[in-house]
């Protein structure tokens, strides 16, 4: 019985999408009452109960965007929506995969397959041969200190079909030759030699299959591969970023990609093996900053300690900078990244060369950081700008104080209700008046640090 009230639970939350649409017309009485499950349901909860037997249980992927034990999805778009099941169950080779289908509107047990594993890792669901229905890639945990298992099934009226099975470190869905179909795009890194590759494959129209079409080598030693991401060059050409920890303490971000039809690492030193984007001794992964669809990578530059600086912690600022094809580097911006607080800063273009930064924090609950240009000549620099995170029970109040205004925008508004942001425009001499910003450029230049860019990630 706990079962169950367990599968119903995790079957109501997979319908919440489809409910989502219409949620906005109806009235508060309709959307507080308890929803009806459709007959069908209930008598897909059977089936799947007579799959699951005496000895199963849900097995839901552990990573990427789809982790229910029960899965809705129209694979051959006729408007009916098949059901993907996650088991483990006790055979030899413990995790079930169950594809249930719709006959005369009742579902039914189509096919099964079972695989090794301690658990299944990611699933995704893609249309590689361009037939009309989605294949559905399905990603195994073999266990600790083993590579991951990834098939990609088709799906007929015979049943499942393997049309590739390897192994992997991450994995990624993208268009990568920029034809208009999605390849699989999968890393593999060895523990023994410290080396890594990442593969393209692709759908083979005479094999029936996926097939391997290109790879390139990663950079050498690298203790593990921390995080994929797909995005764009400059000119809008596809590439995948694939960052790795190199010497414990550092990131190294390998940039792949098609040049004249090859695959190639285009950030590779190849006298030494590693790549030229190497970020040390600070967590940071790159992003599309400002917004123009063009990936960005960031270079961490330490800013050198004053006189007269309250804070011993060390400060940094952040060159964020993109590639093209043959590996020539853009600047973007400058950002200071404020992760204690959880907050970062667009630095203005006349600021870059004589920043200097401190943490001022005298008051329990308000914790503060002062932006200062050093004047050309001199020791002791000019501050400029004060920003506030305040916690305290007195926020309000102190967020009024003579000279401060709130930095409201959509972020803080939704993601920091707790806490208030302020700031401080220093009246600068007239000698620096170049340095001056106003208190629009500050609430625009303020932004929220995402947690994605300082966890990692290895598969979407």
């Amino acid at each position: 019985m706990n079962r169950q009230k367990s599968a119903l639970f995790l079957f109501l939350i997979t319908l919440l999408p489809l409910f989502g649409c219409g949620i906005s017309s109806l009235n508060t009485g309709e959307f507080l009452a308890v929803p009806e499950i459709a007959s069908e349901y209930e008598q897909l909860q059977d089936e799947i109960d007579k799959a699951l037997g005496t000895d199963g249980e849900y097995a839901a992927p552990v990573s990427g965007s789809r982790r229910q034990s029960i899965q809705l999805e129209d694979l051959d778009r006729d408007g009916n929506k098949e059901a993907i099941v996650f088991m483990r169950t006790a055979s030899e080779k413990p995790l079930k995969l169950c594809l249930f289908v719709q006959k005369n509107g009742k579902y039914e047990l189509k096919m099964a397959v079972e695989g090794e594993g301690f658990t299944f890792d990611t699933v995704s669901y893609y249309d590689f041969n361009s037939d009309g229905v989605s294949e559905i890639l399905v990603g195994r945990s073999l266990g600790p200190g083993l590579p991951n298992a990834i098939s990609v099934y088709s799906v007929s009226d015979d049943g499942f079909f393997e049309m590739l099975s390897t192994t992997y470190t991450g994995l990624t869905l993208f268009d990568m030759d920029d034809d208009g179909v999605n390849e699989l795009v999968i890393a593999r890194h060895d523990l023994v030699d410290l080396s890594g590759v990442v593969e393209v494959y692709s759908f083979s129209e005479s094999d029936k299959a996926m097939l391997l079409s290109d790879y390139v080598s990663l950079s050498t030693g690298s203790e593990s591969i921390l995080r994929i991401k797909t995005g764009y060059l400059s000119g809008m050409k596809p590439a995948v970023f694939i960052s790795s920890q190199h010497n414990k303490t550092d990131i190294l971000t390998d940039i792949c990609a098609y040049r004249n039809d090859k695959f190639v690492n285009i950030s590779m030193n190849e006298e030494m093996g590693l790549s030229v984007e190497e970020v040390k001794q600070y967590t940071i992964f790159g992003t599309d900053i400002n917004g123009d669809k063009i990936f960005d990578l960031p270079m961490v530059e330490t800013l050198e300690p004053y006189a007269t600086q309250n804070s011993s912690e060390t400060f940094r600022k952040i060159v964020w900078r993109n590639y093209n094809l043959y590996g020539r580097v853009t600047e973007v911006m400058q950002t200071y990244h404020n992760n204690a607080d959880g907050w970062y800063f667009i630095l203005p273009d006349t600021w870059t060369r004589n920043i200097c930064i401190d943490r001022r924090d005298y008051l329990s609950g308000e914790r503060t950081i002062v932006f200062s240009i050093m004047p050309e000549g001199k020791e002791v620099p000019v501050d400029v700008l004060s920003i506030y995170t305040l916690t305290g029970d007195n926020k309000e109040d102190r967020s009024r104080l003579p000279g401060r205004f709130r930095i409201n925008t959509e972020q803080t508004k939704s993601s920091r209700r707790d806490t208030i942001f302020a700031a401080y425009l220093a009246e600068l001499p007239p000698e620096m008046s170049a340095f001056a910003i106003s208190e629009e450029d500050v609430i625009k230049s303020f932004r929220l640090i995402q947690t994605e860019w300082l966890t990692g990630e290895l598969s979407r």
